[in-house]
């Protein structure tokens, strides 16, 4: 399945409620380091799509649920649409997150001869003799592949991990190398069988690191159809005034109305950051604290 970063990627395409990106769309776009969320793709879902799509007690969670619950006056509306879009803040390894699995163990037991042809980054690799038989969990048929990828020369594959996700319910195989790399996987029995090369499959390609405003430019180049927008500061992360915030602040500006930004502000710079972007246009400010976590707004 060939992903391209410079189009739109229906990745989920026959999950409920997530679809091409619609005209005319004004919905809050939002920014995650998720890798769940491929970098040079937007997806837009229904409330209960997202919430299945990230799980239920995601950090996106928290987000769609605040979304989702907003009621705006006069008139009285409620959000019916969200989108997300990749904001790759450190470096990351191609990754293929299986679809749900549908097959049985026994079904994996019954592949002693299995193949499985994977790219993620230096070129098709055909893995043959891949024997399930004697698997007694999903565990070890992870752990099958993953011995299988690590005898190949390439890079990607050197530390290649492979695994069973129960939360998901699906298998998960991350590359060795955090860097710009296309995923590629071919479709075989062994691959349909695992999950990994269905349509529910997400092929999130490896990526260098990418600033806020690069990310930004990203998504907009696939498709400027949004409202606000804004970005998911992971726990821990304190976003930086002069790269993280400004040269984005400045760009949304110089759209001229086209867009707005939503920021959240943590608590302890809120002195510090106003008088640098009072004077920025078509941007928002919104203190982060105990009691309001969640900037958002729809």
């Amino acid at each position: 399945m060939a992903i391209s970063s410079d189009k739109y990627v229906r990745i989920i395409s026959a999950v409920a409620g997530a679809e091409a990106v619609p005209t005319q769309a004004l919905h809050l776009r939002r920014f995650t380091d998720n890798p769940l969320i491929p970098f040079g793709a937007v997806l837009e879902f229904d409330r209960d799509s997202a919430l299945d799509y990230f799980g239920a007690n995601s950090a996106e969670a928290t987000d769609i649920l605040a979304y989702f619950g907003y009621t705006s006056p006069a008139p009285a509306s409620k959000p019916s649409r969200i989108q997300f879009a990749a904001w790759p803040r450190t470096a990351r390894v191609p990754t293929i997150y299986g679809q749900k699995l549908t097959a049985t163990l026994a079904d994996l037991q019954a592949i002693t001869s299995g193949d499985l042809t994977i790219d993620l980054g230096d070129g098709p690799e055909t893995f043959s003799g891949l024997d399930f038989s004697s698997a007694i969990t999903l565990d070890d048929v992870a752990s099958a592949v993953q011995t299988a990828l690590r005898t190949s020369s390439q890079p990607q594959f050197a530390s290649a991990t492979v695994s069973f996700d129960a939360i998901r319910g699906a298998f998960v195989i991350a590359g060795s190398v955090a860097e710009d790399a296309h995923i590629d996987v071919t479709q075989t029995a062994t691959s349909i069988t695992m999950g990994i090369s269905g349509e529910n499959a997400i092929y999130s390609d490896g990526a260098d690191a990418r600033s806020t405003l690069e990310s930004y430019q990203a998504a907009l180049a696939v498709s400027d159809n949004y409202g606000p927008a804004s970005f998911r500061w992971p726990n821990g992360f304190m976003p930086a005034l002069a790269t993280d915030v400004l040269p984005l602040a400045q760009f949304v500006n110089a759209e001229n109305g086209a867009h707005r930004i939503d920021w959240g502000v943590p608590s302890g710079q809120i002195s510090s950051w106003m008088p640098a972007v009072a004077g920025i246009g078509y941007n928002s400010w919104n203190e982060i604290s105990a009691g309001n976590p969640v900037e958002i707004m729809p």
